[in-house]
């Protein structure tokens, strides 16, 4: 198991203070039902062997048991531990409607590795073709429903009037759907196969497409209700407008500052395809985190302001792209890496980014994309000194020319003025 592996896996289990703290009232609560006290045992499943087991050492067990099944496919033994133990506690600790967010999006993303191992083992396996299409579409249903659950949730904190948090949430959905459709297309493309297989698996690749469209629509709503300019907005509502541009930066510098620690802390054991793109798009974040910080001021009105904040919107777009180009890709086989990146580059390419809707200066709304042009921005540098990578962009000066981020894979690339 490799270092990322088990990073993961710790990660997806540890607790707050205050949940473990909970945790330890219900479990010696639970002890103590039906006369156990906290230092007796508890009948062991294994009672053949021993007669009885300390809590402590049957929750080490499951501990270990419930790490095994993390990367549990449908069919193996511990699939249903994982569905039916592993995310039914995560479900129950999910408490706050970002924390349900966060995990409906991560269950899509696990549903999605599935259907990526799926393809490339029916290319050697001996199953029954039907049944795994019943278990592709099985998985399809699965990701189906936490797609509903996760824009309900966007939509329902977004009329709360958290619209920096509904945001994030859009960011991290799309770019999962995104990236995970670009790896199972590659992975049909790699097996060779044209069968009901690789079909049920492309109508997966297109209703991610459609699903992904979606949720930039929402994006789309959400950005056009903020950067709305009223005149009869209270000094209340520009307040809270205001709140929410700098949340956004807030979350923007956040998720970069995250990309940064996981470039550093585990570029070694990551592809260095996968590593590169990462690099690159956080240079796309950084230069528009600071077309952002430079838009979003008070004084800063109309289309001018509304471009600021798509600036920002598309930046954290690239950052959860960024991170999950890290992540999303551990289950990638070698002989797939080039034709991923390629394939993720492609979508970037085409990527038109998010618009918004305003009103201009004639009453008339016009649709607002973020255009190309900022401060001009001196040469950012990539390079790794001393361990660390550096993706900051350099203080800019007065004049205004038109700025073209260059993304490649191939090799560490420069942001070029034209």
């Amino acid at each position: 198991m490799k270092k990322r592996e088990i990073q993961e896996i710790l990660n997806s289990v540890r607790l707050t203070e205050k949940e473990k703290a909970q945790m330890k009232s219900q479990l010696f609560f639970r002890a103590n039902i039906g006369g156990y006290s906290r230092r007796r045992g508890i009948r062991s499943p294994f009672f053949f062997i021993m007669p009885t087991v300390p809590v402590a050492a049957l929750a080490v067990v499951l501990l270990i048991v419930s790490s095994l099944a993390r990367v549990a496919l449908p069919g193996d033994g511990l699939y249903g531990f994982k569905r039916g133990v592993n995310e039914k506690v995560l479900g129950i600790l999910a408490v706050s409607d970002e924390q349900k967010a966060k995990l409906e999006t991560d269950l899509i993303a696990r549903r999605y590795q599935e259907i990526e191992q799926v393809v490339r083992d029916s290319a050697t396996s001996t199953q029954d073709t039907q049944k795994t299409q019943e278990i592709i579409k099985g998985l399809e249903e699965d990701i189906d429903k936490s797609h509903e659950k996760v824009t309900s949730i966007i939509e329902d904190i977004s009329d709360a009037g958290d619209k920096e948090v509904a945001l994030e949430i859009s960011a991290e959905l799309s770019q999962t759907i995104s990236i995970h459709k670009d790896i199972i297309e590659t992975a049909i493309a790699k097996s060779g196969q044209d069968s009901s297989v690789t079909d049920s698996a492309l109508q997966i690749v297109a209703k991610a497409g459609e699903n992904k469209a979606k949720v930039e629509e929402k994006t789309k709503e959400i950005v056009s209700s903020v950067v709305k300019e009223d005149d009869t907005d209270t000094e209340e509502q520009k307040v809270d407008k205001q709140k929410i541009f700098e949340g956004s930066i807030e979350k923007l510098e956040t998720t970069i500052g995250e990309v940064r620690d996981l470039i550093e802390d585990q570029a070694q054991d990551i592809n260095p395809e996968f590593v590169a793109q990462a690099e690159n798009l956080l240079i796309s974040a950084n230069v528009r985190l600071e077309k952002c910080k430079a838009g979003l001021q008070p004084e800063v009105k109309g289309e001018d302001k509304a471009k600021a904040f798509l600036a920002c919107t598309n930046g954290l777009n690239d950052a959860k792209g960024a991170y999950l180009i890290l992540t999303a890709t551990s289950g990638v086989v070698d002989n797939e890496a080039e034709e991923v990146a390629d394939k993720i580059q492609e979508t970037k390419d085409n990527d038109q980014g998010i618009s918004a809707t305003v009103v201009n200066s004639e009453g008339k709304e016009v649709e607002v994309k973020e255009n190309t042009t900022t401060t001009n921005t001196k040469e950012v540098d990539t390079e790794e000194k001393d361990g660390e990578v550096l993706g900051d962009v350099i203080e800019n000066t007065d004049t205004e020319e038109e700025v073209d981020i260059q993304i490649s894979t191939q090799e560490k690339t420069q942001t070029s003025v034209r």
